[in-house]
């Protein structure tokens, strides 16, 4: 089994215009992001993904990825266990009701927010991230868990998209 595909693809393309009177001016913004992986384990380098859509969430509940035990399963159902993650690409599908990331209760994943348990990343509903952290990674060896939680403001259930790649084995 190998990646055969890895693209983290950002990209802002913006165009303002102003009249003054004598013209009109134009100020254009281009962005382009991301990164291309390779398969493997080393740098610039991924060997393992994770993908959950549409993964429900009842307000004010939550739920704790383990990103190195192997409970995580792809599409073929294998067990995923991560040694270092290199992208993160998350949606809030919620209608309304914030997406909390971060702040697991033990071993919460370090270098995505706050070194503590009680760091969090708030995604809005409708917003998405991407994070991309460098050819090396993230070590989650130790620090591998990634708590996702319905902010519990009285809004309905929703769900979320999750993405991971990194580098690390399938059981």
């Amino acid at each position: 089994m190998s990646i055969d595909r890895g693209n983290f693809r950002m990209a802002i393309d913006l165009l303002q215009t102003y009249n003054d009177g004598l013209g009109t001016s134009k100020d254009p913004l281009t962005v382009n992001g991301g990164v291309q992986f390779t398969d493997g384990d080393g740098s610039g380098e991924i060997d393992v993904m994770y993908g959950a859509y549409q993964t429900a969430l009842a307000d004010g509940a939550n739920t704790t990825l383990d990103l190195a035990d192997g409970t995580l399963t792809d599409r073929f159902g294998r067990g995923v266990e991560f040694d270092t993650i290199k992208g993160l690409y998350i949606k809030n599908n919620f209608a309304a009701g914030e997406l909390l990331i971060g702040a697991a209760a033990s071993t919460p994943v370090t270098g995505l927010v706050d070194v503590d348990a009680t760091g969090l990343l708030v995604i809005q509903p409708g917003g998405e991230i991407m994070l991309l952290f460098g050819a090396s990674g993230i070590d989650v060896e130790t620090n591998c868990h990634l708590k996702l939680e319905h902010d519990g403001s009285g809004a309905a259930a929703g769900s979320f998209d999750i993405v991971i790649v990194g580098v690390g084995d399938y059981s």
